[in-house]
């Protein structure tokens, strides 16, 4: 394991602990495994205290997409989190340009967006 992918996994490490969830099993595609909507209001917390590193800020902006995009699949409303979300995606629209565009999924098919996808897409810069 290299100095980078070391970095990242103690950044990994350390963010599991913030929000309270387990170590990684894949480390692979955790980001995609990790999202749910009950680590919504462990976000707040996180982001009314942001001093991360860039590559912190882009696994909490995939995180905290996946677990909204997990809401609304579940029948959940998300507007308690939804304007955090935005103002944390909108505060370094250059760093999170790719996540926002994967989320939005603006050149698929309407069927074929995340439901998230309609909150996001008005973000693309």
């Amino acid at each position: 394991m290299d100095d980078t992918e070391s970095d990242y996994r103690e950044l990994v490490l350390e963010l599991c602990r913030k929000l309270g969830i387990g170590e990684p099993r894949d480390w692979q595609c955790w980001e995609r495994d990790a999202p749910s909507p009950e680590l919504l209001p462990a976000f707040k917390t996180i982001l009314s205290t942001i001093t991360h590193e860039r590559e912190e800020r882009r696994i909490i902006a995939e995180l905290l997409l996946g677990s909204l995009d997990i809401a609304l699949t579940e029948g959940h409303s998300i507007d308690a989190y939804w304007p955090m979300t935005k103002d944390f995606l909108e505060s370094e629209p250059e760093e999170f340009a790719s996540i926002v565009q994967y989320w939005a999924c603006s050149d698929d098919e309407l069927e074929d967006r995340f439901l998230v996808s309609k909150y996001v897409i008005p973000l693309i810069c």
